[in-house]
């Protein structure tokens, strides 16, 4: 099935903006205040229910919007782009829905800390994190 023309440019970089800006306030929670945000995720994510719920949300949310603008624009670099991203994408938020108990034990030692840690690690994360969520949404915004 050919796909291309089915989604216009200016429609892939909305859902790259929509992405970048998605990234960008996700990540600037981490940066300012990295315990709460990583207690918040832990508490969030400690049952099947909550992961397969988030694992379906991020599915429809961001990964089918990134294959869908990828496969309109697969002439285009930034197509190209948001096709294999989206594509690892819904591997990821599958894997969500599919497996929460195996995400979750994964996911709860990657962000347990003892009480006395430093944060310093997850704060450069998640301004790294920010400042290449706004680069992505402003490749998104130059291309609309």
């Amino acid at each position: 099935m050919d796909f291309v023309g089915i989604v216009s440019a200016h429609q892939a970089a909305v859902v790259v903006v929509y992405l970048g800006v998605w990234i960008t306030v996700t990540r600037l929670a981490l940066a300012i205040r990295p315990a709460s945000t990583l207690r918040f995720l832990s508490l969030s994510l400690q049952r099947e229910k909550h992961v397969r719920g988030a694992g379906a949300l991020f599915l429809i949310a961001i990964g089918m919007p990134m294959v869908w603008a990828g496969l309109g624009n697969q002439t285009e670099p930034l197509g190209q782009v948001l096709l294999i991203l989206g594509l690892v994408g819904i591997v990821a938020f599958s894997w969500m829905v599919l497996h929460p108990g195996s995400f979750g034990r994964a996911f709860s030692e990657l962000v347990t800390r003892p009480a006395n840690a430093d944060y310093g690690g997850w704060r450069v994360l998640g301004i790294t994190g920010a400042l290449i969520g706004l680069a992505i949404a402003l490749v998104g915004w130059r291309n609309l």
